[in-house]
């Protein structure tokens, strides 16, 4: 006998939305890159832009 009671509490919170990787900083410099390679294609393929040879 003579012990204290200890009680303990845990706040659990859910965030409803991800975070999706195009929401973050490096995300956007990923996405820059993908849209400049899809120029780059596309200026190959219509012979903008030549092959090395």
């Amino acid at each position: 006998e003579g012990h204290d009671i200890k009680s303990t509490r845990f706040v659990i919170e859910f965030n409803s939305q991800r975070v999706m990787v195009k929401d973050t900083d490096e995300g956007k410099v990923l996405i820059a890159q993908i849209q400049d390679l899809n120029k780059l294609m596309t200026a190959y393929r219509t012979g903008l832009i030549k092959e090395k040879e």
